[in-house]
């Protein structure tokens, strides 16, 4: 079975994000079945809107 490092939050920042904002978790992942396809993540870019 795979694992699945995650990095959560758990409370919205007011201002500059801080450390307590956010978690981590790590979580098993089910099998795949018939259709399922498992990614890997390499990149990732996410940017302020608005």
């Amino acid at each position: 079975m795979a694992a699945s490092t995650q990095i959560r939050l758990v409370s919205r920042p007011v201002g500059e994000p801080a450390d307590s904002d956010f978690e981590t978790a790590v979580v098993e992942l089910a099998g795949l079945g018939d259709g399922d396809v498992l990614l890997r993540t390499v990149y990732l870019s996410l940017d302020p809107a608005g």
